[in-house]
C-alpha cells in the first residue's frame, strides 16, 4: 500500500465533492434570495426553507473546506509508531486485511487505491476511538471481533 497515492485519492475525491457541493449551495441560495421566491402569504414558507437549506449547506461547505484543508497539507510520507490522525493502518482478521484512513472529518467515506478499498474513519467513531494509540502487533475488539494491527503507515 502506498500512503501518498491514498492520500492524493481522498484527496481528489472530496476536492470533487466540494465543486459539487458548492454549486448545490449556490442553487439553494438563489431559491432563497430570488424575487420569485418572496412569500405569497403567510402560510407560504418556500424562501425560508430555502434559506435553511442554504445555511445547511454552507455549513456542510465549511466543514469539507477543513478537510481538503487538512489532505492538502498532511505529509503523506510520515509513519508514526502510534496510530493517530493521518495515520493509515491494516486491520487484520482472519488473514484478511481492511484498510482504514484515520481523520479528522469526513468518515464514511472510501475510495479505491490499488485494488484495495479504505475506508475513512474519525477518532469519534467507534473503531477509530479504539485505535488512537495503537501500534503495530496490538489487537483491538470491536463489536465482538479481534482485529490485529499488521501495518501502519
Amino acid at each position: 500500500m502506498n500512503k501518498p497515492s491514498v492520500v492524493a485519492a481522498l484527496l481528489a475525491e472530496f476536492h470533487h465533492e466540494l465543486a459539487t457541493l458548492e454549486r448545490v449551495t449556490q442553487m439553494a441560495v438563489d431559491e432563497a434570495t430570488n424575487a420569485e421566491s418572496r412569500p405569497e402569504n403567510k402560510y407560504d414558507t418556500r424562501s425560508l426553507e430555502s434559506s435553511y437549506l442554504a445555511a445547511g449547506q454552507g455549513e456542510r461547505v465549511l466543514s469539507l473546506r477543513r478537510l481538503v484543508s487538512f489532505f492538502e497539507t498532511i505529509d503523506p510520507t510520515y509513519v508514526s509508531d502510534r496510530l493517530g490522525i493521518g495515520s493509515l493502518a491494516c486491520l487484520e482478521e482472519n488473514s484478511s486485511c481492511s484498510w482504514f484512513f484515520l481523520a479528522p472529518d469526513g468518515g464514511g467515506r472510501k475510495v479505491v487505491v490499488d485494488g484495495e478499498t479504505i475506508a475513512v474513519i474519525t477518532p469519534t467513531s467507534p473503531i477509530g476511538a479504539l485505535l488512537l494509540g495503537a501500534q503495530v502487533g496490538d489487537t483491538i475488539t470491536h463489536r465482538n471481533r479481534n482485529y490485529d494491527i499488521a501495518q501502519l503507515l
